[in-house]
């Protein structure tokens, strides 16, 4: 593998002569494509993929199969363009040196196929399938059966805004994959009250079958040698698909810099997905895989008019005062905190630096006052016991 013991010499090597061969279509392989051109103008990349488009985000697929978005709509490039823009070579030119390099870097932006294989079943799990789809859902009314689990929220949420009535299959308890066990009840409490049903996985269903997200249905295509695997397997120990477009694009550019010798931090997994008016976000650790290092976590809860609307919850390490984790179910006016989450989490920032910088009395300046609290608490504590040994 490319990123367990790479030696200097090696690796002088890579820097002379770096070939890479891309695989992917999603916004991972853009994000690359940019940042890599930016650090070397020169370097031949061959790009393999299926798409006529590239670039296209993961959550505007059921737009695209809904008719809602064109793959141009989408941020979408297509890929005689990209391959003017970014490979300086053409056509089969490109693939050839890809394919006969002495040095290459394998990347490949993993993508996801689905094992059901029926007539009802329709699939928006790339830009083509996607588009592929719109066709089969002119033809459909009534009810229609999402199969995705947590992204499957997007799906469904596109398959009401164009007046089917979607039920989502939930294969375990509802969110207990992407939430620790008290946001995922708030989170299945709030949808249930949008009228969207949560059902178990079906033997047989005769409802048109709309697929798209995650779920033991749907299979994943990647190669062996993969540097994008090896750098998350590295930094977080697991990998689990499909990620967000947010880490996808973080993920694209740690790539570049990698491979061109600067090394920066691997972004945290996220998860994201939206229905109705509320947008829900996991991204790093949650308290249930925190058992390896001292943590502390805090939940705050979002009102409207006396009714829970949300909740953000937020895990600290306790030693080293960094957040690690994020989880929250906000309104979707309010989205601009999921980003504001994900950097945070993604550059470990200091609890006393996010106290300082929320807007005093907003929702994230509550949580991180009792964040803080907790932490820094036991933090002085121990300090000062080891002071007086």
């Amino acid at each position: 593998m490319y990123l367990v013991n790479i030696s200097a010499r090696k690796f002088k090597v890579v820097a002379m002569s770096t070939e890479v061969a891309l695989k992917g279509e999603n916004t991972g392989v853009t994000s690359f494509l940019k940042w890599f051109r930016f650090l070397d103008v020169k370097s031949p990349i061959s790009l393999h993929t299926e798409s006529k488009w590239i670039g296209v985000k993961y959550s505007m697929l059921p737009l695209l199969a809904a008719g809602l978005r064109t793959p141009r709509d989408a941020g979408g490039i297509p890929v005689k363009i990209a391959k003017l823009l970014y490979l300086l070579n053409n056509g089969e030119k490109a693939h050839e040196l890809g394919n006969k390099a002495k040095t290459k870097w394998h990347i490949s932006f993993p993508t996801a196929k689905s094992k059901l294989r029926d007539r009802n079943v329709i699939e928006a799990l790339s830009i083509e399938s996607a588009l592929e789809a719109k066709d089969k859902l002119l033809e459909v009314s009534g009810e229609a059966t999402v199969y995705g689990g947590f992204e499957g929220l997007i799906a469904a949420d596109v398959l009401q805004k164009i007046g089917l009535k979607p039920r989502l299959v939930y294969e375990s308890k509802p969110f207990t994959d992407v939430f620790d066990p008290d946001m995922s009840a708030i989170a299945t409490s709030i949808i249930e009250r949008k009228d969207l049903e949560i059902i178990p996985l079906l033997k047989e269903d005769k409802t048109p079958i709309f697929v798209f997200g995650q779920g033991h249905y749907i299979e994943f295509a990647y190669t062996e040698e993969n540097l994008i695997l090896d750098l998350i397997k590295e930094a977080w120990g697991s990998f689990s698909l499909p990620l967000s477009d947010y880490t996808y694009e973080k993920l694209g550019f740690t790539a570049a810099h990698f491979i061109k010798g600067i090394h920066v931090s691997v972004p945290p997994p996220s998860r994201y997905a939206y229905f109705s008016d509320t947008a829900f976000l996991s991204v790093g650790i949650r308290v249930q895989k925190a058992e390896s290092f001292d943590y502390a976590a805090t939940r705050i809860s979002i009102k409207r008019r006396g009714e829970r609307v949300g909740a953000i919850k937020l895990v600290a390490d306790r030693q080293n005062l960094v957040l690690v984790g994020a989880q929250a179910i906000i309104p979707k006016e309010k989205r601009g905190l999921l980003e504001l989450l994900c950097l945070a989490v993604s550059a470990r920032i200091p609890l006393m630096l996010l106290t300082q910088s929320a807007e005093s009395g907003s929702i994230i300046d509550a949580l991180a006052e009792a964040l803080w609290r907790k932490t820094s608490l036991k933090f002085y504590k121990e300090a000062l016991k080891n002071s007086r040994t």
